[in-house]
């Protein structure tokens, strides 16, 4: 987005899983790490890229990195003692997909560089997906209150094994949504630019046209059930707001709130 500084983006996590057995959990080009001592294991041919980035991404957080590069600021593209250190600093303090500890070990493979990408969210984009290969093809999304204020659009055969983390305050009104993603009875095309209209009370309705994703959206919605009348389409279908639609659960975590369906019940921790 347009207020976020230039940024070369987010580290591929899945090119940092092991380059040889055991896989974690694919195949990859192995992990960056101290290359003065035996620990650069990447086999890429942009390593100096992909460890200016990680500096860069460090850096931004906040660690020390120590005088060396250019700039006196630590960013060189060799991964050292000083990156190393603030490495392992990194993941003292942060947890991976499932939110377990990270391993600190001072290598940069797809947990941590997965945990990088996350805590960048709000810094240098505003929406990163954690890349699927590495959690079974489920859809982890991380994104800022303001994207998740404007939707976002979930694959409804995906959405029992989706979570979504929210980084910084929960959006005013988000429980009190219309969130729905229109497809193809083969799920694999979008219903796009189609007029719709939902009747939530005697005197407002909701109408409007889908996107190019087939995304329907709306807030600050009266809690319930409502039928929503499609261009095309003969029969009304049922949508529903947030709490008993797609969102379930809430789990307070360390500068994110954790989105993903559970019971029908709604649990605030």
């Amino acid at each position: 987005m347009s207020e976020y500084s230039d940024n070369p983006g987010s580290l591929p996590a899945e090119k940092l899983c092991n380059s040889s057995p055991p896989y974690n959990p694919v195949k990859g080009d192995g992990a960056l790490g101290n290359q003065y001592h035996g620990k650069m294991f990447y086999r890429g041919n942009n390593r100096e890229e992909l460890v200016k980035t990680l500096q860069m991404m460090l850096k931004t957080l906040g660690y020390d990195l120590g005088t060396f590069g250019p700039n006196k600021d630590g960013i060189d593209g060799k991964f050292g003692d000083d990156t190393e250190k603030a490495v392992k600093q990194f993941q003292e303090k942060n947890k991976n997909w499932d939110g377990n500890n990270l391993k600190v070990d001072g290598l940069v493979g797809p947990e941590t560089s997965d945990a990088l990408n996350r805590a960048m969210v709000g810094l240098w984009y505003d929406h990163y997906q954690t890349p699927k290969e590495l959690v079974e093809n489920k859809p982890y999304h991380t994104v800022t209150s303001d994207f998740l204020t404007n939707g976002l659009a979930f694959d409804p055969y995906e959405a029992d094994k989706s979570k979504v983390f929210v980084k910084g305050p929960l959006p005013q009104g988000y429980l009190s949504h219309i969130s729905v993603l229109l497809r193809s009875n083969s799920g694999a095309v979008p219903l796009s630019n189609l007029a719709y209209r939902i009747q939530v009370s005697e005197s407002k309705i909701l109408e409007g046209k889908t996107d190019k994703d087939g995304l329907v959206h709306h807030s600050n919605v009266s809690p319930g059930d409502y039928r929503m009348k499609i261009e095309g389409l003969e029969d009304e279908i049922l949508v529903s707001t947030l709490p008993t639609h797609i969102v379930h659960r809430i789990t307070r975590v360390p500068g994110y709130f954790l989105f993903e369906k559970g019971s029908e019940k709604e649990d605030v921790e």
